[in-house]
């Protein structure tokens, strides 16, 4: 603004101009985000704003307009505490013209992976084949690789079948999602070794009224069973050698 000054007598003078600023309160141009985090870290809350400088901000942990909590260091950005549950933060922005407060961010905590129960191991015949499975927490989505010793097997299941074995083999699975992996015990599946006749019993003379003595030699993974037949009737203990009765043919 300038003032005009005059007289009577037609003299006059101008002031020089003079300015009056006007201020506006504060306006946030980008709330902070909603975001996900992993178990016990942190995470970085940040808001664009603007208006007459300077500027003031307070963070508050809560829903927006709560000041029940203060939170943070007068910036613009927060950096939380290391959380282990979900959380709620907003912001308020303040100067000599007034106020604005933010959207509530919500910080969603996401679950490492945990086995809760190990694939067992178990006992099979030679050739053939077996189920192994795990059961695990965690935020979805949560993924499986199973190994043996060091290389890759299986598809991405929490199951696994194995392929035909014909001997002792370990696994254990990896189970993984966007805040880490764990891995499960071992399991191992031991194969057993079917029996195998290395010597037959033999044919004998004996005289009639006599007893013969009959004797078999096997292989394979112990507890052995032996079942004699006298044709299809069974006869003797379960024994590796079987004494007949007294034969009169």
């Amino acid at each position: 603004y300038t003032v005009a000054v005059t007289n009577e007598h037609g003299c006059s003078a101008t002031s020089a101009p003079h300015l009056v600023a006007v201020s506006s309160p504060p306006t946030i141009t980008s709330d902070p985000a909603s975001q996900n985090c992993c178990l016990n870290q942190s995470i970085t809350l940040t808001i664009s704003s603007l208006g007459v400088l300077p500027l003031y901000f307070q963070w508050y942990q809560g829903f927006s307009g709560d000041t029940s909590t203060p939170v943070g260091t007068g910036s613009n950005s927060l950096t939380t505490p290391p959380l282990s549950e979900a959380t709620s933060y907003w912001v308020r922005v303040t100067n000599s013209c007034g106020e604005d407060d933010s959207t509530t961010a919500t910080i969603t905590i996401l679950q490492p992976p945990k086995v809760t129960s190990d694939p067992v191991g178990s006992v099979i015949c030679a050739g053939r084949t077996t189920t192994l499975t795990v059961a695990a927490t965690g935020t979805a989505p949560l993924l499986y690789q199973w190994f043996n010793a060091f290389t890759p097997v299986g598809s991405d299941s929490p199951s696994f079948t194995t392929p035909a074995l014909n001997q002792d083999t370990s696994f254990y699975v990896v189970v993984s999602n966007l805040c880490g992996s764990v891995s499960s015990d071992i399991a191992t599946v031991m194969v057993l070794q079917p029996p195998e006749v290395t010597a037959q019993p033999q044919d004998q003379s004996i005289c009639a009224g006599e007893m013969a003595t009959l004797t078999v030699m096997v292989s394979g993974d112990e507890p052995l069973h032996y079942h004699w037949y006298n044709g299809s009737t069974p006869v003797g203990a379960d024994s590796p050698s079987y004494n007949t009765p007294p034969l009169a043919a």
